[in-house]
């Protein structure tokens, strides 16, 4: 279980190569724990990320809050740029309820 309040890595064990964050950034409703969410994946990849999310901003609906997360990025970790980003062949805008809106964003550390 993730605590952004409690996430300490001092040992540098929770760091890898690759880090994966599947459909996660659009449960974190609250702001505070988005940003230490974002700060802590990105602090725990050496090389690649890889983010499975939706990328606009949209008001809170239940235990979901969409967000424009590749701002963030560019705002905050200006060393990292995607490389790929791969359109979710699933993806439906006409009919979102039964698609998913998301895509996969794959970012590299400069």
């Amino acid at each position: 279980m993730y605590d952004p309040f409690a996430f300490v890595d001092n040992g540098n064990v929770f760091r890898s190569d690759l880090c994966l964050s599947l459909d996660v950034i659009f449960h974190l409703v609250e702001d505070e724990v988005y940003e230490l969410y974002m700060q802590h994946l990105f602090q725990s990849s050496s090389r690649y990320l890889i983010i499975y999310s939706s990328d606009y901003d949209n008001v809170r609906v239940h235990h979901e809050r969409r967000r424009n997360f590749t701002k963030w990025v560019e705002s905050n970790q200006s060393n990292w740029k995607i490389i790929v980003k791969v359109e979710n062949p699933f993806r439906n805008e006409i009919d979102p309820e039964s698609k998913s809106f998301s895509n996969f964003y794959i970012y590299q550390k400069d």
